[in-house]
């Protein structure tokens, strides 16, 4: 068990377990454990944010949005979604540089240097 928490009013604990199971009873009469195995990594901590409802939170590094009550536990979302960044019609210079032909690459340089031109040069900076 990884992390443990009563509800608001203490009717209802729930608790994250280390085999990914997200688990809720009834305080008051203990009858019936509900239980939910994720899929995901192990939860560490869980906080509730309601009477029925609660976040875990752990090693996936996003945390899960469950509703809890006497009759059971549902997943609700995943709160932390990376959202895709919207393209926008512009190219960055070097996406535009590397889609360029090889003629369009030799128009944007100009002329070649000379080379004897090119030797002077370097005597007078030496």
């Amino acid at each position: 068990v990884h992390g443990v928490k009563f509800s608001p009013s203490g009717n209802l604990l729930a608790w994250v377990a280390h085999d990914s199971s997200v688990n809720l009873v009834n305080s008051a009469n203990l009858e019936k454990v509900h239980t939910v195995l994720t899929s995901n990594l192990p939860y560490m901590c869980l906080l509730w944010l309601s009477e029925t409802s609660f976040v875990a939170a752990g090693h996936n590094m996003s945390p899960d949005l469950f509703y809890g009550s006497d009759s059971g536990i549902v997943f609700g979302a995943k709160l932390d979604v990376k959202k895709e960044k919207a393209s926008s019609g512009n190219m960055s210079a070097m996406v535009d540089s590397k889609n360029l032909t090889y003629r369009e690459r030799l128009k944007l340089k100009g002329p070649p240097l000379k080379q004897p031109m090119l030797t002077a040069s370097l005597k007078y900076v030496s």
